[in-house]
């Protein structure tokens, strides 16, 4: 009785410690129908998955996979939320598919969730700070409550087995879930950020505060104070949070991760993985333990979750335009070097470079003009600067400006550029570079160069 009196306590304690107002921005009218629409269900051996839709209480469907084992249960229940990932094939309900028809056997109904993002006529709020997010991250919220209605809503539930588990956005998605919908018996937050407060204290933000405008940022945080993640998970208890994070990350990074373990309450656990933002099969098989603990599973069959597809880590944008602008860099040096074979290696067949005023020539700068400088030791200085880069899939367009030092250190140099340069020992010229780049297999290579020379400064 007193461990029982001592339980309720807490649990009061942290209801009352949320914010009355701050919740409200999250209610909907759980009695409105849910109006589920199924479209189509494919059947795996017991496990059948059906292809659904309901009535979002902000506007419009959220599609949906609803995945039923065989047998007539009580059941556990869990809703996935995917990734935001841009450019993955699985910024849908697909990213858990499998490792729920996998877990079915065990007992679990599962809702898999297409979030605001996946869903016909989207539209990205192009403003930063912009009201849109704030209603599609609200959106996105409701909509998993309103997933939350649904499971509850079955024959084959149990009621007191809910859990949730989001995958990068949607992380920060059940972070808001925590605190504000206690039907949740547990939580697994893989890679997705948990606070706002702390992300405030980085030199991140501040260098984004700094270009956007401090007056203009400040107002906008303090207009949405109340939909910072880490005031709700923060209370998220007496619901168990398993936070899963990933080393190879560079805003998330393992120091920012403990950051926000710390705001979450307890009961928790962390961990980090050796991977990227997609985790691995390591952080899949310790959350299907955590599963199996918390919602009292039968274990499922380890050769079926290991032989589970890996998630696709996508290409960074940004890390493909440092590949291009690494190239380019590796070329100018080569060409300061004098390394022919260097420069070539970065060449793709059939390059071709254009001189000003000039027609194209094959990209191979071992010219008669380069052996003799090579020969008489005319020493350059290279300086690319001010890269702008465009990719589109396999092609890279760049414009980059490069400032060429000459140096005359010896006699013989001094002859080959006497015509020229009679009278100086060392000059500057300032170029403008235009390239397109081919990926191949080796790498990023130049396919066409066009440089003209900028008019000297007086």
């Amino acid at each position: 009785m007193k461990h029982a009196l001592v339980a309720f306590v807490l649990l009061a304690t942290t209801l009352l410690a949320q914010n009355p107002e701050m919740l409200r921005h999250f209610d909907y009218d759980q009695k409105a129908p849910l109006d589920i629409q199924e479209v189509g269900v494919e059947r795996r051996a017991e496990v059948v998955i059906h292809n659904i839709s309901y009535a979002s209480p902000k506007g419009g469907r959220v599609p949906a996979y609803l995945v039923v084992p065989g047998g007539k249960g009580p059941f556990a229940a869990v809703i996935w939320g995917h990734w935001y990932m841009p450019g993955s094939e699985f910024l849908n309900r697909k990213e858990f598919l499998e490792e729920a028809v996998a877990l079915a056997p065990s007992g679990v109904v599962s809702l898999l969730t297409d979030g605001p993002i996946a869903r016909p006529g989207f539209v990205r709020d192009p403003d930063p700070l912009g009201d849109l997010q704030i209603q599609q991250r609200v959106q996105a919220i409701v909509d998993m409550r309103r997933g939350a209605d649904l499971l509850l809503a079955r024959a084959d539930v149990d009621a007191k087995r809910l859990a949730y588990v989001g995958h990068s956005y949607n992380a920060s998605t059940g972070a808001f879930l925590a605190g504000i919908d206690k039907r949740f018996k547990a939580f697994v937050l893989m890679a997705g950020n948990l606070s706002d407060e702390v992300d405030m204290r980085s030199k991140e933000f501040q260098d984004f505060r700094a270009k956007a405008g401090a007056e203009k940022v400040d107002a906008f945080v303090a207009k949405y104070a109340w939909c910072d993640q880490g005031k709700y998970v923060a209370h998220a208890a007496p619901a168990t949070v398993f936070t899963q994070f990933a080393t190879q990350e560079d805003f998330i990074t393992p120091a920012r991760a403990r950051e926000y373990f710390a705001v979450v309450s307890e009961p928790k656990i962390f961990k980090l993985y050796e991977a990227p933002h997609a985790l691995n099969a390591e952080a899949r098989r310790d959350r299907v333990a955590f599963l199996v603990k918390e919602l009292s599973l039968k274990g499922p069959d380890p050769a079926a979750i290991a032989t589970l597809p890996a998630l696709p880590q996508p290409p960074d944008p940004d890390d493909e335009k440092r590949a291009v602008e690494k190239t380019v860099r590796d070329f100018e040096q080569a060409v300061q070097d004098y390394d022919f074979d260097k420069e070539n290696s970065l060449l793709a067949p059939g390059s071709m470079w254009i001189e000003e005023d000039s027609y194209p020539a094959p990209g191979n700068q071992s010219s008669e003009w380069w052996e003799k400088a090579k020969a008489v030791k005319l020493r350059l200085t290279n300086v690319p600067h001010d890269f702008n880069i465009q990719i589109h899939g396999e092609v890279a367009w760049v414009i980059v400006f490069v400032d060429v030092i000459t140096h005359v250190d010896n006699e013989a140099a001094r002859a080959f550029t006497l015509r020229d340069h009679p009278n100086e020992r060392e000059w500057e010229g300032h170029y403008v570079e235009s390239e397109v780049l081919l990926k191949t297999d080796k790498g990023w290579r130049l396919a066409l160069g066009h440089v003209s020379e900028l008019p000297k400064q007086k």
